[in-house]
């Protein structure tokens, strides 16, 4: 699981590494990012071991940063097809928003 993927500025930490892995020397993988991309999950796959990322986590509150929820669903769901990932972990922790109801 790569964390994280932030609605309001998109890749951070290690998601950002997994948008740039053709600058950390792998061409032997491959020559660009996608086909690097590619060659890792398919490492990954072969061994029954998912290649996800995680979205928001205890630093990122979208609902009280008021964000569209759909918008942000959008370009989640986009990011993962664009960066060759198999799916996306909800690590939603806007405790204000659920506290109010609107989480």
């Amino acid at each position: 699981m790569l964390a994280f993927w932030f609605c309001g500025t998109n890749p951070m930490d290690a998601a950002l590494v997994w948008t740039n892995l053709n600058q950390y020397g792998l061409s032997t993988l491959g020559s660009t990012n996608r086909a690097i991309q590619k060659a890792v999950r398919k490492k990954y796959n072969d061994a029954g071991i998912k290649v996800i990322v995680s979205a928001f986590g205890a630093t990122e509150f979208p609902t009280s940063r008021g964000m569209d929820a759909a918008t942000c669903g959008r370009n989640l769901a986009q990011f993962v097809i664009d960066n060759n990932l198999d799916g996306a972990d909800a690590d939603y922790e806007d405790n204000e928003a659920m506290k109010a109801g609107t989480g």
